[in-house]
């Protein structure tokens, strides 16, 4: 069976630490919304950028995906990466919050990927960069 990975990119309208009360909503219906689709992933939230991985079966992704688009809670949502795989990345984590904070490290890494004037062949390189990022700070937090 293959699944497909996606990877976008948003601006965030959540004022955080102020609404991390709402980010924590976000986990909590994607856990239970991803269980029910066999979707996996993880998510970053960093000054004022979110990033998201998700992977699974085509049309649960596609049915995430869709619910991502109308969420008010960011906007100029930007679909950066579109795979299909043989195997989960995220197995085990109907959703991962792999970091949430102030990180300009972390940010450099989202945001040139909103540039609407980003190249494709920048974000062939940026792209595959932030996820690899996303695996790795979710395994951190495992630690």
């Amino acid at each position: 069976m293959s699944l497909k990975t996606l990877l976008y990119v948003s601006e965030s309208l959540l004022r955080l630490p102020e609404e991390a009360g709402r980010l924590q909503n976000i986990l909590d219906v994607s856990r239970e919304r991803n269980a029910t689709l066999g979707v996996t992933g993880a998510l970053i939230a960093a000054r004022g950028h979110f990033a998201q991985v998700l992977e699974g079966p085509p049309e649960g992704v596609a049915a995430v995906m869709d619910s991502i688009g109308r969420d008010t809670r960011h906007r100029r949502v930007t679909l950066v990466l579109d795979r299909i795989t043989p195997h989960r990345q995220f197995e085990g984590w109907t959703m991962s919050l792999a970091y949430c904070g102030n990180s300009f490290y972390v940010d450099r890494h989202i945001a040139p990927l909103l540039d609407e004037d980003a190249q494709a062949p920048a974000r062939s390189v940026l792209a595959p960069q932030l996820l690899y990022l996303i695996q790795e700070l979710t395994l951190a937090s495992k630690r």
